[in-house]
Formats: C-alpha cells, sequence, structure tokens
C-alpha cells in the first residue's frame, strides 16, 4: 500500500540514515579494569587482542555455506579492557569488499557477546534463503576509546548453490580517451567504453545504470572527480552499449597544463552481486590513462555570418555561428532599408528568429514582407537581451522569373552565343520570343537591333547563330525574353565580349576590380597538361606576384578542361587596394614527384566603395612608468590596408626618427578598440618620451602624441579586505579585495575560520587558499567544508614573506527564504495534451537579488520504469538519452514563472502513454553566490489520449459533520472545491480502488459485519499534487490534524478499506515512537563524559545509550523495543542529570481586544514539590512570553503554546478546545418541538460558549435554524407537522469553533394530543410510565464490560443498548429483568457507549448516555517476604489477557523518582536480587497488553511494603 510504503519508507530511510551516523558518543574500553597509575592500552593493542572466527565443530570454518543453510558456529574473544560488544553477522556481495556499515549488507544475527563466547547463532528467518554468490562474515564492533568504535572481522565465507558454483566476477567497465595528445582550446574528443558484455545486457534492461563523464584537472594535482578543482566537461553520456570513438562535445575548452580524464560509473545492484563503482578508483583496478593538454591556438571570438544568398522569394536563410556560444542564446534576422546604416536591434524589420547553435543554422523566415530587392539583412546574435555578435549587412536581391548562364565565352570570332534559360517559376514553360541584344552602359538593351532572335522556344539550352563579324571585342549583350502570351519581358544580366584567347593560355577577364569585387571570370585555353589539378585565384602584394605559395587564396576550383571559369571569393576574403589579383594553374604528378604551374596576368586592386578611414594611432596609456614592459595603443585605419605599428623613446622636446630608439616594430589590424603591445623590460627609462608610428602600405605615415615615461612608482603595500557586508551560516564562497605590488614574485591567500577572540593561525582550520598573480579588486573566495552560525571568519594575504590581514566577519544565521515549490495541477496528462497546469511559489526574497535573479521551470518526459527518488536522486533530467524537455518557461524571457502556471507544449514533441512527467524549478540558491537550486514535483502519468482520469475526491470515515473535526475539515474541503463521500462500517469490505472510483474495480460482494474502527479516517484520491498540498496546508492552518489518512496508490488500491486503517494506524504508533527515540538519543548525546562521567549511573546510561542506537539502527524495529528503549534511555538520562521531567498543567485565556482581534495568555500550574525554576513560554507563531496578542478568532484553534523549564526535562503544550455538545432534553406537541439545555460553562483551555445553534430537519432537510446568545439556552420549533419524526440538532459556539452536534430524533404528537414529554404519557389507566434509572459502565477485565443502575419504579424489565460512538446508532444487545448486564467478547482498550431503557407498562424510561474503555483487571500482591534480605520473594494474582507484569520498588513511600527501579516479566512471582539490607522497600505491580504495538497497562496494584 502506497501509504504503508510511505511511511515505512520513510521509517527505514531514517533507520538506514542513523545506521551509518548514529554511533554511541562513549566508549567502553577500559572502563573498570585498569588500575590508578597504569598506562591505557592503545587502540592497536585493544584491537589485536579481539578475534572472531566462523567455526564448524570447533574448527575453524574453510567450507563453504549452502543456500539453504541456517547457522553459523561463531567463537569470539576480547581483550580484558572490553567486557561486551556487539557482534554481527552479514551476509555480503562477495565481489565487493566488505564494509560493516555498508547499507547493502543483509544482517543474518545481531547480539552482545563476551569474552569467549562461542554459540551457535541462528539466521534470521527473513534473510533466508542464503544467496549464491554472497559471502558470511562475523563482525565484531569493538570499543577502543572515547567515541571509538573499530571492526574486528572473521574469515570470509563463499556462499554456493547445489552445483556448488559462486559466482564469476565481472570485468569492470573502463572509459578512456582515443586521442593520445590535446590542445588548449579544443572542445572536442573522442571516448571508447569497454567492459563486460552481462553489464551492458542489464544496463539495456534497466536493471542499473553506466554513464560516463569527461573532466579536466591540473597537471600537478592528482584526479578526484568530486574534487574542487575538476571541472566537468561532459556528463551523463549514456553507457548501455560498448563503443568507440565516440566524438563527445565538451562543455567548455580545454585548458593548457591541465590533464583530461574520462570516468565510467555504475549503479549498484545486489542482486546481480555488483558493487557500486567507477573506473578510476584502486579497487577497480584501472590505471590512470588522463591525457595532458598542451598549448594550443587561441579561441577566435564569436562571430555571425549570412552564409545563403537572400533573396525576395527566399524561405530560409543559412546563419553561421563561429565559436562557443552560452547555452541559452537566440538568433535574430532584420531587414534594413537600403539606405540604413544603423544596423542595431532595435531598429529594422524582424524576419526571422530562432535557438542558436554553433555552426550552421537554418532560419525559417517568419515574415518576407522586409525581403525586397535592394534592401539589406542583418543577423544579430543575443544571451538575455545582450548582443554577443552580428553578421556583415547581406544584400536582398529581387528574385528573377528566369536564371540564365552562359556556356562558353563570347568573342567576336564567335558563330554562336549559347545559354541555358531556368525557369525559377514552374508555371512557365514556353517563351515567346527570345532576343541576344547589345546593351549600353547602364545595360539597357538595343530590343530595336537584337543580334539574333529565337521564336518559340522552350526552357533550357537556346543557341543563338551569330552573323560573321555580328560581334565585336567590347560588346555588352543581353538576353530580352518575351513570355507569359506576351504579357510579361525579362531582361537579363550583361554578358560581355572578349577578346580571342590564344591557345594554351590562362587570363583574367575582368579589367577593373576593386575592393568591393566578390569574383573573378578566368578563361582558359588548352593547357590540358593540367587538367585534374586545380585553380587558384590568389592576391597579395605585386612583390608576389608569380609566387602562388606566399599569396592568399581567394577561390578555388578543380580544372577539368578548356573553359571560362567563375571564381567566387570566399566570405572572409578581403581585398585591399595596391595589392594585385592574379590566378594559376596547378597539378603535381606522383610518378615524376614533379609540381607545374601557369599564372595568368595579375590585375591591380583599387579602393572601392568602401568609405575611407583617416588614419590615426594613440597610445592610450594613461601614465607610463619605466618599470612598464608594454602599453596599449590605438590603431584605425581602411581595412584595404596595411599597418606596421613602430614604438620609439627619445629625448628632447622633438622626435626624430634617427636619433630616437627603436623598442618595438611590428604588423598591426585596424580596430575601434586599443591593443596590447609587449615590448619587454628594460626599454623604457624616467624623463624620456614615448611615441608610436603607423607605417601604411599606401606610403602614408601617421604619429601618435608623445607619452612621457614617469620614474617607477613606489610598492603597493599588500591589503586584503572581505567584501560581504554579511556572511550566513552554510555559504561555499566569499567576496574579497587583494591588493598588492605588480612586481611581486609570490603572492597566497589564506581564510581561516576560528571560534575564539583572535586568529590562531597555527591551530585554526584554513578553509580556503591559493595563489595570486595580479591584484583583484572582487576575488571569489569557494570554502571548503562548512561554516555555522558564530563562526568567525578572516583572511590572510601574503606577498613575498609580508602579511597582511583582513577585519574578522562574524557568520549569521541561514536567511529563511521557505522552500520553493513546483507542482502540477493535475493528477495525470493525456497523451494529446498541448498544455501543462503547474503551481510555482516561492518568496518574494527572490526578487531583491536584482539581475542575479532568474526563474526556469522545465517539463521534462521520461520512461515511467524509473522511480520518482531515481528520477530526482540520479538528476535524470542531465540525461536527455531519458529525459527529454517537453515545456519550459523562465523569467529572463519575460514569462510570468509564480503562481498557477499553463505552459504549452513545444512543437514537435510528442507526449507517450506509459511515460511520466516531473517538473524542475530551478532558481539562484539564497546564500551562495553563483550556485543554483532545483526543486523537483512530484511526477504525474502520460495516459493514453482516450482514458478517463478519475475525479479527484476524499473519502471520509468517522469524520461526520455533526462532530466538530468533521465539520471544520467538511468546510475546508467545500472551500476548496474538492469533492467528498462519507462512509459507514458497512463500506469497509470496499476495496481502495473501488472507493477511488478507479477503472476495473467492482463492489464487495458482501458489507462488513465486523466490529468498526472508532479510528478517524481520511482517503485522499486522485489528488493533483499542487491541490493535495493546498488542502493540507489548510488544515494545518486550521489546527487540524488527522492522524490516520492515506492516499490512493497503485500499492493499496486492492486492499480492503478496513485493513488500510489498520495498516496506517499500526505505523504511525511504529514511525511516532521511532521519532521520539531520535529526539531522545540527540538530547542524551549532548552529554559529555568529562561533566557526568563521575555520576553513580554513568556506565548505566552509556549502555542505554549503546542499545538505543542499536534498535534504532535495526532493520524494522517493533513499537515495543523503540518504546522500551526509549523509556530506559530517559530513566538513565535523568539519572545522570538529577534533572526532573517537567510536569504540571499548561491553561490558555483569551480575552477579545478592541480591534476585534484576541489575546492569548498561558499559565503553568505546578504540582506539588515541583522546583522553581524560569519557564519559558513558546507559541506556535514563534512569538515568546506568556501573553499573546493579535490573534484573529480563525487562528485561536491552531494556536499553541509550548512551556519549557530551565534544568527541566521535556516540555508541556496546550491547544485551545472548542465547547462540550450540550445534552438537551426534548418535549413535543402536536405542532412544535421544545429543547432546553444547561449553559456550556467555561472549561480549562475550552472558553464559555459566546451562544448555540439548534437546528430540525425532516428526512434529512433542513425545516428551521435558530441562534441564541449566550445565555439563551433553550428554543422551540413551531409550525411542524403533527405526527411525525424530526431531527434535532443542537451545538455550542465559543471565539475557538463549534461544538460537536448533539443529534436527537422526535416525534411530535397527534394533533388531538396535548404537549407532551418524548416518553410517552399515562394515557392507559391502571398502566405505569417507567422512570429512567440512573446508570453506570465499567471495564471488568480486558474484553468486558459491566452496566449497572439503580431499580427504576415501574419498569417491568430493562433493555440495554450498545454503540461504537456516542452520536453513533445504538443497538440493543440484551434485555432483563436484572440491575446489571456484563458485556464480553469486546475488542480490548476500546470505548463503547450504552444506554439502558426501562420499559414500563405505560411508558418508558431512557438513561442518560454513560461509557467504559475494556482494559486489564487490577492484580493483587499475595505474597512478599524477605525482610531485612538482600533479596525479596514476590507473587500476584494473574490477570486475565495480560502478557506480562511490570514490577516497580522504591526504597521511598511517595516513590521517587531517583528511587525508583523496575523489572519486566512475563511470570507472576519475580525474586528482587541485590537490594540494601535492612531498607525497606515499596514494591507494586501492574499487568501489561500489547495494543497496536503499543504497551496498555493496568492500574498499580495496591502498595506492598517489606
Amino acid at each position: 500500500m502506497q501509504q504503508t510504503k510511505k511511511f515505512l519508507s520513510l521509517f527505514l530511510a531514517v533507520v538506514m540514515l542513523f545506521s551509518i551516523l548514529s554511533v554511541p558518543v562513549f566508549a567502553e574500553a577500559g572502563a573498570g579494569n585498569t588500575e590508578s597509575g597504569a598506562t591505557e592500552k592503545t587502540e592497536q593493542e585493544i584491537l589485536s587482542n579481539c578475534s572472531v572466527q566462523l567455526t564448524d565443530k570447533g574448527e575453524v570454518r574453510t567450507e563453504a555455506f549452502q543456500e539453504d543453510s541456517t547457522s553459523t558456529e561463531v567463537k569470539v574473544k576480547l581483550d580484558e579492557s572490553v567486557e561486551s560488544c556487539y557482534l554481527n553477522i552479514y551476509a555480503y556481495a562477495g565481489n565487493t569488499s566488505f564494509d560493516p556499515d555498508g547499507s547493502f549488507n543483509t544482517l543474518l544475527w545481531s547480539g552482545r557477546v563476551t569474552d569467549g563466547y562461542h554459540e551457535t547463532c541462528g539466521f534470521k528467518e527473513s534473510a533466508l534463503p542464503l544467496k549464491p554468490g554472497y559471502k558470511v562474515i562475523a563482525s565484531l564492533n569493538v570499543p577502543v576509546g572515547e567515541d571509538n568504535y573499530k571492526p574486528v572481522n572473521s574469515q570470509a565465507i563463499e556462499i554456493v548453490d547445489e552445483s556448488g558454483e559462486g559466482f564469476q566476477d565481472y570485468t569492470y567497465p573502463d572509459a578512456s580517451i582515443d586521442e593520445k595528445t590535446l590542445k588548449a582550446g579544443e572542445d572536442r574528443l573522442h571516448i571508447s567504453l569497454t567492459g563486460d558484455e552481462r553489464l551492458f545486457q542489464y544496463a539495456q534492461e534497466g536493471k542499473i545504470s553506466i554513464t560516463c563523464a569527461v573532466a579536466q584537472y591540473p597537471g600537478d594535482e592528482s584526479f578526484d572527480f568530486e574534487g574542487d578543482k575538476q571541472i566537468s566537461l561532459a556528463s551523463n553520456i549514456d553507457g548501455k552499449e560498448a563503443f568507440s570513438g565516440k566524438e563527445i562535445k565538451l562543455s567548455e575548452p580545454l585548458k593548457e597544463g591541465y590533464r583530461v580524464r574520462a570516468v565510467v560509473y555504475w549503479s549498484q545492484n545486489t542482486e546481480l552481486f555488483l558493487p557500486k563503482g567507477n573506473d578510476y578508483e584502486e579497487v577497480f583496478g584501472r590505471p590512470d590513462d588522463s591525457v595532458l593538454v598542451t598549448a594550443g591556438e587561441e579561441q577566435e571570438d564569436v562571430t555571425v555570418s549570412i552564409a545563403s544568398d537572400v533573396t525576395s522569394k527566399s524561405d530560409t536563410v543559412e546563419v553561421n555561428v563561429n565559436g562557443e556560444i552560452p547555452e541559452g542564446s537566440v538568433l535574430m534576422l532584420k531587414s534594413f532599408e537600403k539606405s540604413d546604416t544603423n544596423y542595431v536591434t532595435q531598429e529594422g524589420t524582424l524576419v526571422a528568429s530562432g535557438s542558436a547553435v554553433s555552426g550552421k543554422n537554418e532560419m525559417k523566415v517568419t515574415d518576407s514582407s522586409g525581403l525586397l530587392g535592394g534592401n539589406k539583412v542583418v543577423a544579430f546574435l543575443l544571451n538575455s537581451g545582450e548582443l554577443i555578435a552580428q553578421s556583415d549587412p547581406a544584400a536582398v536581391t529581387e528574385e528573377a522569373d528566369f536564371t540564365i548562364t552562359q556556356e562558353g565565352e563570347l568573342t567576336e570570332d564567335s558563330s554562336q552565343a549559347v545559354f541555358k534559360v531556368e525557369a525559377n517559376d514552374t508555371n512557365i514553360t514556353n517563351i515567346n520570343i527570345a532576343k541576344l541584344c547589345r546593351a549600353d552602359s547602364g545595360g539597357e538593351p538595343e530590343t530595336s537591333n537584337p543580334v539574333a532572335v529565337l521564336y518559340g522556344q522552350k526552357t533550357g539550352r537556346m543557341v543563338f547563330e551569330l552573323a560573321g563579324n555580328a560581334l565585336k571585342e567590347g560588346d555588352r549583350v543581353v538576353l530580352v525574353l518575351t513570355y507569359n502570351n506576351g504579357e510579361s519581358t525579362y531582361t537579363s544580366e550583361v554578358f560581355s565580349v572578349n577578346q580571342t584567347v590564344e591557345a594554351d593560355s590562362l587570363a583574367i577577364q575582368n579589367s577593373q576590380i576593386s575592393t568591393d569585387t566578390t569574383s573573378v571570370t578566368v578563361t582558359v585555353k588548352g593547357c590540358d597538361s593540367f587538367k585534374g589539378g586545380y585553380l587558384f585565384v590568389t592576391t597579395g602584394s605585386p612583390s608576389t606576384d608569380n609566387d602562388g605559395d606566399s599569396r592568399t587564396k581567394l577561390s578555388t576550383v578543380t580544372f577539368t578542361g578548356e573553359n571560362t571559369y567563375q571564381c567566387d571569393f570566399s566570405s572572409s576574403a578581403k581585398l585591399k587596394a595596391g595589392n594585385t589579383i592574379q590566378a594559376y594553374l596547378y597539378k603535381y604528378d606522383a610518378d615524376t614527384d614533379r609540381t607545374s604551374y601557369r599564372y595568368s596576368n595579375s590585375v591591380t586592386i583599387s579602393s572601392g566603395s568602401t568609405v575611407e578611414t583617416e588614419p590615426e594611432v594613440a597610445i592610450v596609456t594613461d601614465t607610463i612608468s619605466a618599470d612598464r614592459t608594454d602599453v596599449w595603443v590605438a590603431a584605425n585605419f581602411s581595412e584595404s590596408l596595411e599597418g606596421t605599428l613602430t614604438l620609439y623613446t627619445y629625448s628632447g622636446e622633438s622626435f626624430d626618427r634617427k636619433t630616437a630608439t627603436e623598442i618595438y616594430s611590428g604588423s598591426i589590424s585596424p580596430s575601434e578598440n586599443s591593443q596590447k603591445i609587449t615590448f619587454g623590460e628594460g626599454h623604457l627609462t624616467a624623463g624620456e618620451k614615448l611615441i608610436a608610428l603607423l607605417a601604411l602600405s599606401d606610403g602614408r605615415t601617421v604619429e601618435s602624441e608623445s607619452k612621457n615615461i614617469a620614474p617607477e612608482p613606489e610598492k603597493v603595500k599588500p591589503e586584503v579586505k572581505i567584501l560581504n557586508e554579511t556572511i550566513t551560516a552554510g555559504v561555499t564562497a566569499v567576496k574579497a579585495s587583494v591588493t598588492f605590488d605588480a612586481s611581486a614574485d609570490h603572492a597566497s591567500y589564506k581564510l581561516y575560520k576560528f571560534t575564539g577572540d583572535s586568529l590562531d593561525p597555527v591551530k585554526d582550520e584554513v578553509i580556503a587558499s591559493g595563489n595570486l598573480y595580479r591584484s583583484q579588486k572582487e576575488l571569489s573566495v569557494y570554502i571548503s567544508g562548512k561554516i555555522a552560525e558564530g563562526d568567525k571568519l578572516q583572511m590572510l594575504l601574503t606577498v613575498d614573506g609580508e602579511t597582511a590581514q583582513s577585519q574578522v566577519v562574524t557568520v549569521l544565521p541561514s536567511p529563511d527564504w521557505g522552500t520553493p515549490y513546483v507542482a502540477f495541477n493535475v493528477a495525470a496528462v493525456k497523451a494529446d495534451d498541448k498544455t501543462i497546469s503547474l503551481t510555482v511559489d516561492y518568496s518574494d526574497e527572490y526578487l531583491t537579488l536584482g539581475d542575479d535573479f532568474y526563474c526556469d521551470i522545465t517539463v521534462y518526459q521520461y520512461p515511467g520504469t524509473y522511480t520518482d527518488d531515481e528520477f530526482e536522486d540520479g538528476e535524470l533530467w542531465e540525461n536527455s538519452g531519458i529525459a527529454k524537455r517537453v515545456a519550459q518557461i523562465n523569467s529572463n524571457w519575460g514569462d510570468v514563472t509564480k503562481g498557477n502556471l499553463t505552459l504549452e507544449i513545444k512543437d514537435g514533441t510528442a507526449l507517450s502513454a506509459g511515460d511520466r512527467l516531473a517538473a524542475k524549478l530551478r532558481l539562484p540558491h539564497a546564500e551562495w553566490e553563483g550556485e543554483e537550486a532545483d526543486y523537483i514535483s512530484a511526477s504525474v502519468p502520460v495516459v493514453a489520449a482516450s482514458a478517463e482520469i478519475p475525479d479527484y475526491k476524499v473519502v471520509l470515515y468517522n469524520l461526520d459533520e455533526d462532530t466538530s473535526r468533521g465539520y471544520r475539515l467538511h468546510s475546508i474541503l467545500e472551500n476548496l472545491g474538492i469533492p467528498y463521500e462519507k462512509i459507514t462500517d458497512k463500506h469497509l469490505n470496499e476495496t481502495v480502488g473501488y472507493l477511488a472510483g478507479l477503472e476495473g474495480y467492482e463492489a464487495a460482494e458482501t458489507e462488513y459485519d465486523g466490529e468498526g474502527n472508532d479510528s478517524e479516517f481520511m482517503l485522499m484520491c486522485n489528488f493533483p499534487e499542487a491541490l493535495l498540498d493546498r488542502f493540507l496546508t489548510e488544515m494545518t492552518d486550521n489546527g487540524l490534524r488527522i492522524n490516520h489518512k492515506a492516499v490512493v496508490t497503485e500499492y493499496n488500491r486492492d486492499y480492503p478499506f478496513h485493513e488500510l486503517i489498520d495498516d496506517i494506524e499500526e505505523e504511525h504508533d511504529v514511525f511516532q515512537a521511532l521519532l521520539d527515540l531520535d529526539d531522545m538519543i540527540q538530547e542524551a548525546e549532548k552529554l559529555e563524559e568529562e561533566q557526568y562521567g563521575d555520576t553513580s549511573g554513568w556506565q548505566e546510561f552509556v549502555t542505554a545509550l549503546e542499545n538505543a542506537n542499536h534498535v534504532l539502527a535495526s532493520y524494522e524495529p517493533t513499537f515495543e523495543e523503540l518504546r522500551a528503549a526509549c523509556d530506559e534511555l530517559k530513566s538513565k538520562y535523568l539519572e545522570v542529570t538529577e534533572m526532573e521531567e517537567i510536569t504540571g498543567n499548561v491553561t490558555i485565556d483569551i480575552e477579545k481586544e478592541d480591534s476585534g482581534t484576541y489575546s492569548m495568555t498561558a499559565e503553568l500550574t505546578k504540582e506539588e514539590g515541583t522546583p522553581e525554576t524560569e519557564y519559558e513560554f513558546l507559541w506556535s507563531n514563534g512569538k515568546t512570553g506568556k501573553t499573546i496578542s493579535g490573534i484573529s478568532e480563525k487562528k485561536l484553534i491552531s494556536t499553541t503554546v509550548s512551556v519549557t523549564g530551565e534544568n527541566l526535562f521535556g516540555e508541556l503544550t496546550a491547544q485551545l478546545q472548542v465547547p462540550d455538545a450540550p445534552q438537551p432534553k426534548i418535549s413535543c406537541a402536536a405542532d412544535r418541538i421544545k429543547a432546553n439545555w444547561q449553559k456550556a460553562e467555561e472549561k480549562e483551555n475550552q472558553p464559555a460558549a459566546t451562544g448555540y445553534r439548534a437546528a430540525v430537519y425532516k428526512g434529512g432537510e433542513l425545516v428551521k435554524e435558530i441562534e441564541t446568545g449566550e445565555t439563551v439556552t433553550s428554543v422551540e420549533f413551531t409550525g411542524l407537522e403533527s405526527n411525525t419524526s424530526y431531527t434535532v440538532k443542537i451545538c455550542a459556539v465559543s471565539p475557538v469553533g463549534r461544538s460537536d452536534m448533539s443529534v436527537i430524533n422526535a416525534l411530535t404528537s397527534k394533533a388531538e394530543e396535548t404537549e407532551k414529554p418524548e416518553t410517552l404519557p399515562n394515557n392507559h389507566p391502571g398502566k405505569t410510565i417507567a422512570k429512567a434509572p440512573k446508570v453506570k459502565a465499567a471495564s471488568t477485565g480486558y474484553r468486558t464490560i459491566k452496566v449497572s443502575w439503580n431499580a427504576s419504579p415501574g419498569a417491568i424489565r430493562y433493555d440495554v443498548y450498545r454503540a461504537a460512538k456516542k452520536s453513533g446508532s445504538y443497538k440493543k444487545i440484551a434485555a432483563t429483568k436484572d440491575k446489571s448486564y456484563t458485556d464480553k467478547k469486546l475488542t480490548f482498550h476500546k470505548r463503547y457507549y450504552y444506554k439502558v431503557v426501562a420499559v414500563g407498562s405505560g411508558g418508558n424510561g431512557t438513561s442518560g448516555i454513560v461509557s467504559a474503555k475494556t482494559a486489564l483487571a487490577k492484580t493483587q500482591i499475595t505474597k512478599l517476604t524477605g525482610k531485612k534480605k538482600s533479596y525479596r520473594n514476590l507473587k500476584w494474582k494473574k490477570v486475565a489477557g495480560a502478557r506480562g507484569y511490570k514490577v516497580v520498588y522504591s526504597t521511598r513511600k511517595n516513590f521517587k523518582k531517583k528511587t525508583v527501579k523496575s523489572v519486566t516479566t512475563k511470570k507472576t512471582s519475580l525474586k528482587l536480587k541485590k537490594l540494601r539490607k535492612g531498607k525497606k522497600y515499596y514494591i507494586k505491580v501492574r499487568a501489561y497488553r500489547t495494543y497496536k504495538g503499543k504497551k496498555v497497562y493496568s492500574r498499580y496494584s495496591a502498595v506492598k511494603a517489606k
């Protein structure tokens, strides 16, 4: 059952946690065995004298265990200083190393042993049969000093199956990097994964997980994948199968001097004998296969370029992004008019946008209105609204109806002109007229005198026959096409008529080339020997003509033979005025190892349309001292030019290059930003001047203004300051300012944590340290370990042996911004849903983070085979192979991220039935700057589109609205709009699934006829998580707690409802006992031996604490074990500390204030003999003091107070309660009913009623309702029907709330009758009305209750009625003439309600309601002997139903706690030993019986003394 499992999971989690973390604080080593002055034994000496062996018939065991083995012999030897210790026998996976604290060990036997122990230990039935492949081992937990325990283990013996086979070990997975060398700046590498095929098969079956990761770490550090110096490069790489050469994209570039290692992790599966592991721990035997990162090329800046032609009809535009870009970056494509020159994101027309990736981005055009011929488009790369890079503008061309290309070339000798004509519109197939015309200088055709004409052509190849001398060199021609039945005309681009080229020639046809040119036409004649080689077009200075290897390549095409080649320049090509363009043919002959070249003519590049930039140069460093080794220089000039920068120093007023000293010379590129120029040490002299000279490739030179060289400055003294105004507990980093001289050889810092008055660098803890290479105004210092409230922090800066100290900062408490929250508003999502509804909440304090605030909410889909814990603990959202992102919103995108939210499912994302959805809320960490925190919702299933999602509702049992608690619960449900159903005892046979309305569950065949349950119970069905949380929060705010409740799960839906109630009741008791024991242990572990070790009960306390920890850490301890351990530890704790448990009674009084709110005042009434001390009053709203004010009426019932006392153990609590229900008397007439009752007086923690509410119902329908003041204690309902049954309900109302309803059934009299009481009047002469008897009820045994009454005048018999609830349905159980009745075969420890009707001949008299709870009878001491002896013999009477007895004895008659001891036994006699001779002992006994895991005691017997 889900709720059962939920409790058990929490229970086991707590148990496991304490089995790992909680060990006894106090050691036993040497206790009582060391003589005064003797040397205390060392840890090693103690351990060397302890041993444990698994034996067989007294000999050391070597034979393997069989899977059906049920016990083993164990032999123990302990050092003389160890009185006793715990022995545990475990089974553990045989291919793992044994760890006594391992959470996956199977405990076979456990107990305390002493020296010489040699017994057969039977294995726990729950651990049988044994698992082949496991090993059996015995482990002693030996105390070796204060707060120090060490294991001593036996030999390990394998468990085998019937064939004698154990387990064949695995070849564990191994991940390695394929590259032998890695370069700095690289962002990709390749890895391989090998291992046992069985493991990969298990991973594919979902039995284990195998994942790989890559990290880099400083080369001089040892590898620690979880160390703070490791940098994660890739994680959650799927390892379900072996692979090699897998390319991995790294999250950041490689760093020079670092080492890179690939590792593989695998999860544990004890069923498969597989330990959790990885391939870098020594235990798995894998060598260090990391790879050193050597120097590499510097990372280029991020650049953006438009890679495709943009036309007026483009559907997509290709944009290239080079370089690493931040996650979440977006591309935006905008169009600008031809005249625009200011290309910014705020202007222009948006054409396309989308997420950006490094490399190629296909951007889909969403608005083509801006794609007009002549316009320009620019691509912008942004992240969080900040511009990272933008492309150069690209022109938009008007896409023509035709694409026309020339075949061959046109010369004055050409006899044909051949063109290929392709229609860009598929509807165009016929061309009416095609004319080849000369064109003027503006490209306009001379259509009146065409060179040649074709008619009725199809698209494709067109051949124009040319007459002799029709064309001349230098002519320009165009094609003019008439189509669409003469309605449309298209004019092609201009084609040139070239000169006739001789054979074996290579010529650039362009006569003019400018810096704007993007292609050239090259004509090749002959040159067949170069076929299969390449045609290159290059640029360079004129001095490099005919030297292709020293020039920059602009274009490369494969040479296929004689032809005219259109050579487009690369997009990154930049032409410079004054340089030349030259083409050449290249071919390498491998047979002869010979390279051939043939060069074309060269064409000089002229300045294009680019605006000339006026050259300028400036030294921008403000202060230049003689010790500088570099300066910053700004140089700007036209990109078409090359520049050389030279730095000179000189003396005097004017600069003369001949006499000046050159200290630097090098090429420089134009830039609007300054550039760092390094010239080295020893070049500057104080008093001289520094000047920069810029020489350009066009012959011009420009000088900067000179700068004076100042003397070397004085060295900066080291200073350090912690910048954080406040530092709170738990932070992981602080900010500091560190200043020191730039010439320092070595600088380092250390951050210390201390608690004393001042720092002691020798003793106090260093929590951060590092080397420094320069001063930093804001240094991030990352803390190792934890800092707590009250710690003090101070930072020391050491520079070349000189130390500076920061101020001392005291750590403050952690800020409490609450826990952020994300939950689904639905119980399931259908596969065809397009949106997902969530509730998100977080503190408004997050908004105070300003620009550092962000909120991201992402919904993931993952296979339903994973649990919520596996999804969260394994951070599966990081594994894209498992979890897919299906919806996302982010505050940085302008999304609303708080409240009830609707997230749209991403386009193209399909939800799959059977999968689950989980939401992740990511926020900045409230304390740790730069860190973030994730909060994960409970998951919901994805169901088929046709599936019916059950409605949510609440099923209520024993929570009728007639009760005060039920009424409050009903009000909460109605306010939240939550449907609910009420069930009774007859429905207890129904399954949980049927009550929840789940498909496939039918009603039970028979109604439940057993004994009902008096527990309140609430079943929450099919709730969305967000609604469930709101519901439970409302209950808390209303001071309403239903102890027994459950949600419907796949585990409990098949259970009958009565079984679910029983299970939850039992688990509730066990879990509460678990928490009580845990609290008691934590309190006990605060005691220090230094303070309490000399007290007489110290050793007994230590033993009780050790036993309590052992019980808490044991597997599924029972309620009885937990409660006994807690009681014993508390008793010893009080004895050692000499504290008394706080006693008394706390009451709360209220008074209404003028504002309408209330003040609440708590008072403590102490028991007689309570010591005087200071008491503290703490209210549930966080306020302290006896009186608090400003409490709203709604909050009265939920506001509680706790009272603690100095040197008193425990606390007392109080909470206001509603008034008791009135007990009205009813009288009826024909048309009316009258009710009257006693005023509800104020009681302890029950404010007096301020009014009453009475209502009359007929057949369940409200007839009338009357409200009265506090002094009116009667009502009369008039206008009723005669001789009709009604139900009257009356409750008392106070500021705290409404009481339970008193419910009375009433019958109005017939019309002719006068008013009469509910009991019939004597309308029959000679007959007698019986008087109502006075009744008592008392338990007479663990399953019996005796009901007795006085004789009632006029009674001829007595009818006895019983109910399980006071306001419930009463069933007649007996009719008797006696004055008592014993009710038998009842349920132990349960309250029953009774009334007795005295039956008379003329009318009946009904008693009031009485109740009693079944309980064990009190025993009686029958024998006590042994006066003045050191023992007492004791006997007592057996009590029916008892499971044991507790004997309590003391030397004080009042049983003062310090003198009280007790013994528990299952017998009815006992010998009390080790008593003090001559002392009088007072003794009493009580019986007990276990009920639902808890001991229930009888009253004590009378005290006997001897």
